[in-house]
């Protein structure tokens, strides 16, 4: 048994304690007093050297810009939904930098 499937039974074997010692008590128990204290320390053991790095939160596409980028730009919704707001700062800027054709004045 590798690694990964140590910690996967030792997950699944904290999930029935923890169910078990809620259903008896009935109240909510802690992750802490079920490891007597030591849940970083234990979960830090089975995870060994992986490091999550979290992802900064994402600033979200202010309501104009998204609707400028749908209505004026011809974006679609779901691409400006999917889009960072540095993309879609870039993506305005590339639509109104970009030479128009220019209409005809008049006769």
């Amino acid at each position: 048994m590798d690694a990964l499937d140590e910690a996967a039974a030792d997950l699944r074997d904290l999930a029935l304690v923890l169910a078990r010692s809620a259903t008896d008590s009935g109240r909510r128990t802690f992750l802490d007093e079920v490891l007597g204290g030591r849940s970083i320390e234990r979960l830090g053991r089975l995870a060994g050297d992986v490091v999550v790095e979290e992802a900064p939160p994402r600033e979200p596409v202010p309501d104009w810009l998204a609707e400028r980028l749908v209505h004026t730009a011809g974006i679609p919704p779901q691409q400006v939904a999917a889009l960072s707001l540095e993309q879609a700062v870039d993506l305005w800027t590339d639509f109104r930098s970009a030479p128009r054709p220019s209409e005809p004045i008049g006769d």
